[in-house]
């Protein structure tokens, strides 16, 4: 198998914290969004996103249609939770990192004094950013922190797809320097600091890590 989408995208590794929890095999070509090929919607995705996964003659778009695909695939280690209602919690909380997450998060915070200034050679917004952190983003915590009252994580006291699709934008937050609040926002703070210590999750961030020093040089 081979993942297509650079490694700091949060949808990207979205998908490799499936695939490292599963235990499986694959390589990763490092295409940004802004830098693909040009036959890349025709051939690969029609919608010039990442990630997309190649597996034999699939060529599969989209992260949530490629976690299912691979529980589907590789049932053995499950990602997603067995019981009705943690499975319910947990694809509402996959759909909820995917969209509002990533809006008020990856898109508001990583983007704009990530991305931007690092590859796009932009300026930051500020405004964006300050909205993000004084209006947007309290009310994500306050919800996300009520939840984790209930249980060890999202969907219940095991770890699976709802963590990870929430989780990954926690990470961008943070390589932008954007982190919770431990004192308003305690639970998720210890959520936060728990997910990092899955296993699955500490070998993709690892290998995150490496990336990002070797991107220096």
């Amino acid at each position: 198998m081979e993942l297509i989408g650079i490694r700091l995208s949060p949808f990207v590794r979205k998908v490799r914290f499936a695939l490292a929890e599963k235990g499986l095999d694959y390589s990763i070509k490092d295409w940004a969004p802004f830098a693909l090929p040009d036959n890349y919607k025709e051939d690969y995705h029609p919608m010039g996103k990442i990630p997309l996964l190649v597996d034999g003659d699939l060529k599969l778009p989209d992260s949530s249609a490629i976690c299912s695909y691979l529980e589907a695939k590789y049932p053995e280690k499950s990602i997603f939770p067995k019981v009705a209602e943690d499975l319910g919690t947990a694809l509402w909380f996959e759909e909820y990192g995917d969209t509002h997450i990533a809006t008020n998060l990856t898109f508001a915070i990583f983007f704009e004094r990530v991305v931007k200034p690092k590859y796009l050679n932009q300026p930051t917004d500020q405004a964006v950013v300050d909205n993000a952190i004084n209006v947007d983003i309290p009310p994500i915590f306050d919800y996300l922190n009520k939840v984790l009252e209930k249980s060890k994580f999202l969907a219940g006291d095991e770890h699976s797809m709802a963590d990870f699709s929430i989780s990954t934008h926690f990470v961008a937050a943070e390589y932008a320097q954007f982190t919770i609040d431990q004192e308003k926002w305690p639970k998720l703070a210890d959520y936060f600091a728990r997910v990092k210590e899955i296993p699955a999750v500490k070998e993709v961030l690892l290998d995150e890590v490496k990336f990002m020093e070797a991107s220096k040089n």
